[in-house]
């Protein structure tokens, strides 16, 4: 999301994805929010994720990256670590909206 946006809204929009789908917790007397689990994302529609600030464009991609995830699609840091092809990780991670050569790099 930092990749082509100011840092600082990039931290807003963030912040909204986390309050609007994370866990809310007080402990306390104070609020605390997990990160949204990606099967909550990937569920969640375009329109959803567009009322929070987020492009369209943002929103499909990163709507793409979560279904993928969540439906076991992305190879995990150990597949990366391990792996003797890392021009087809690279290849398939491309194919996924929002994920081009300079965020891979």
């Amino acid at each position: 999301m930092k990749q082509r946006i100011a840092l600082k809204a990039a931290l807003c929009m963030q912040s909204r994805l986390v309050k609007s789908y994370g866990h809310h917790m007080i402990v306390e007397g104070h609020s605390f929010y997990s990160f949204p689990d990606l099967e909550r994302i990937a569920k969640a529609s375009v329109g959803e994720l567009r009322s929070i600030g987020l492009t369209r464009m943002r929103t499909e991609a990163i709507k793409a990256i979560a279904v993928a995830e969540h439906e076991g699609g992305l190879p995990s840091v150990r597949d990366v670590e391990r792996t003797e092809d890392l021009p087809g990780i690279v290849r398939e991670l491309t194919r996924l909206r929002g994920w081009g050569l300079g965020l891979l790099s």
